[in-house]
């Protein structure tokens, strides 16, 4: 790390705590006029007013926030609140801001008010300095993102030029139980269909989590999530440990031109899960801004620099900071009120189209490795006309605040209504797959898909059934893990489907494999392309988790666990160690909970989940 690289990186220190400091200070210097005028009413003693004062003092509140944020260096014992608390660091900076301020109690204002005067100007310029920096280098990251073509390219060797672009599609909470190209009732992907033609279609592919942050993780590293550890939901979120051990890291090495472009930007986004020096282009675009309330876009536009900054500097207390204002205009009418898309696929895949176009005439010499990421058909579900109307007639299901008051668990009673709201998904679904139809055929027309692998998949899918609406939570069953898998390689392809049981794990090892390229033993995947079907089958063992909550560094202690092995799947609940068990091919909707039924087939697939817990937190 260059002197430089220090600096910016005290200066982005220095302006959360000033961050932090302004939001103590509004919310301590208000409560304690809240206390001082409630004493006041209630004619309460002068000691009482004091007392209130001194207590929510917002220099000893300031100096508290101070010591936990260097004590939490000590990663000991961790409590989880949406992000993880240090209890040792909190224990520490507690005692320590009591000891200071005790022997300052008698004239701490006074000394706080000296202290202020004598350093206001040298501390004024200091902050100026800080923001001059931070924002230089943030701007300057962002800027080389977007615009990296004019950059130099790395010369390889003759072999790697020869090297298939690869395409990587991956679609936001896409469900295959949707898809008419896996069965589906309704016609919603007729362009995923025709293009499954050239493709080796997996129809039992499945999701290593059920939601973005942890599968999103999976799908980068061959690795599932309690090894990769991506798996905490909330405002402040985790980073990555190892990006090297990824598979943009792997391809940039042998020189490939890496690309990511990202709309679910706050889970997904390079700059959100720590691996974005593996990519060389990763802007923040696809939003659309004609779409979205102006007073929902100053936080967003602030959640983009909170990224960069904690990705960057690998701190990541600011993200929730910055997100708060965002929070709250959330609360209000203005995103529940919208009846378009945020996020259309349209930006993404007119971008991709743009970019491969003009990497192959300024840098022909060099492969591209991109990964599209298209938010579309994650809720909200809003397609635009034609779309809307497909499936579902009237004006049910509109707009956002119409739909989001069934996420997450239902009574069995709404049902009916949960069916219909399926209806918009999947119109939302058609919406995508149009879209996506356009960027292959225009790709097809300029040549430039004659030499690209691509593949298309989703992070995970979207349940309606199951008692549950949306994705998340302890719901692992197939409408919420069943992913689709479709490779189109440019050489030897045989049209194929496959009815293995496979695992987004391995999705990186087998493109790895394609390039000829060496698969990392860290990657718990298997190359798709180098075994046989039977190979593949005899007792492979694929899981699916949600994790969220626990310890990054810790014993995975609760959470839901999923394992699929031949025709059976398993789902363990840790913490209430309920068990469910279902025969897939008997029972693909899962109805018939049959763990009691076959005690056998259930404690071998217990013994399964049992095992990589053990296995899992034995290396933790």
């Amino acid at each position: 790390m260059s002197w430089l690289d220090v600096m910016v990186s005290i200066a982005g220190m220095v302006l959360i705590l000033l961050l932090i400091a302004v939001l103590i200070a509004l919310v301590t210097v208000s409560c304690s006029l809240l206390l001082v005028f409630t004493a006041r009413v209630f004619k309460a003693s002068s000691n009482y007013s004091f007392c209130a004062q001194h207590s929510l003092l917002t220099p000893y509140l300031l100096l508290f926030l101070a010591c936990y944020l260097f004590a939490r260096l000590f990663k000991l014992w961790v409590i989880k609140f949406q992000y993880e608390i240090t209890v040792k660091a909190l224990f520490i900076a507690l005692l320590l801001a009591i000891i200071v301020y005790w022997r300052n109690r008698r004239d701490f204002l006074h000394k706080i008010e000296v202290l202020v005067a004598k350093t206001w100007l040298p501390a004024s310029v200091m902050v100026v300095c800080c923001i001059v920096l931070v924002g230089w280098r943030v701007t300057t990251n962002n800027h080389s993102q977007t615009h990296v073509i004019e950059r130099a390219g790395k010369q390889y060797p003759g072999s790697v030029k020869q090297r298939p672009n690869v395409i990587l599609i991956t679609f936001d909470a896409l469900s295959s139980e949707d898809m008419s190209l896996y069965g589906y009732y309704l016609k919603t992907t007729p362009n995923i269909d025709e293009f499954g033609k050239q493709c080796y279609v997996f129809n039992n592919a499945i999701a290593a989590a059920n939601w973005t942050r942890p599968s999103v993780a999976s799908l980068l590293t061959g690795k599932y999530p309690d090894t990769h550890r991506l798996i905490n939901n909330g405002g402040l979120g985790n980073l990555y440990q190892k990006p090297q051990e990824s598979l943009p890291a792997l391809l940039k090495e042998s020189g490939y031109k890496t690309i990511a472009l990202v709309a679910n930007w706050n889970y997904a986004h390079p700059y959100a899960t720590g691996i974005a020096d593996s990519f060389d282009i990763k802007p923040f675009r696809y939003i659309a801004w004609y779409n979205m309330p102006a007073l929902l876009q100053p936080g967003i536009r602030f959640n983009h620099y909170s990224l960069l900054i904690s990705s960057t500097y690998r701190i990541n207390t600011i993200a929730w900071l910055l997100e708060i204002y965002n929070e709250w205009v959330q609360i209000g009418s203005f995103k529940f009120k919208s009846v378009m898309p945020f996020y259309p696929p349209e930006l993404v895949f007119n971008d991709a189209e743009h970019l491969i176009l003009e990497l192959s005439d300024k840098e022909p010499a060099t492969p591209i490795f991109m990964w599209l990421h298209v938010l579309i058909p994650h809720d909200p579900y809003l397609p635009p006309k034609p779309f809307k109307g497909s499936f579902l007639t009237g004006a049910d299901f509109s707009t956002y605040d119409q739909m989001i008051r069934y996420v997450g668990n239902y009574e069995k009673a709404d049902q009916s209504t949960i069916d219909r709201l399926r209806l918009r998904y999947d119109e939302n679904i058609l919406y995508a797959d149009s879209v996506f139809g356009n960027f292959v055929a225009n790709l097809h027309r300029s040549g430039k898909l004659d030499n690209s692998i691509v593949i298309v998949s989703a992070d995970h899918g979207e349940s309606f059934n199951h008692g549950y609406q949306g994705h998340g939570g302890n719901s692992l069953f197939q409408q919420s893990v069943n992913i689709p898998l479709l490779i189109r390689v440019p050489f030897n392809c045989k049209p194929k489907n496959r009815e293995v049981n496979v695992s987004q794990t391995d999705i990186a090892p087998s493109i790895m494999n394609l390039l000829g390229l060496d698969v990392p033993i860290w990657m718990e995947g298997e190359s798709l392309f180098n075994l046989t079907e039977k190979q593949l089958s005899v007792n492979r063992q694929i899981f699916s988790m949600n994790i969220d909550g626990n310890c990054l560094n810790g014993a995975i202690t609760h959470g839901c666990i999923a394992v699929i092995a031949n025709d059976y799947k398993y789902i363990y609940n840790i913490d209430s160690k309920s068990v469910k068990m279902y025969s897939l091919k008997a029972d693909p909707k899962e109805i018939n909970n049959i763990a009691h039924a076959k005690p056998l087939i259930a404690k071998k697939l217990h013994n399964m989940i049992k095992s990589r817990l053990k296995l899992t937190n034995v290396n933790k």
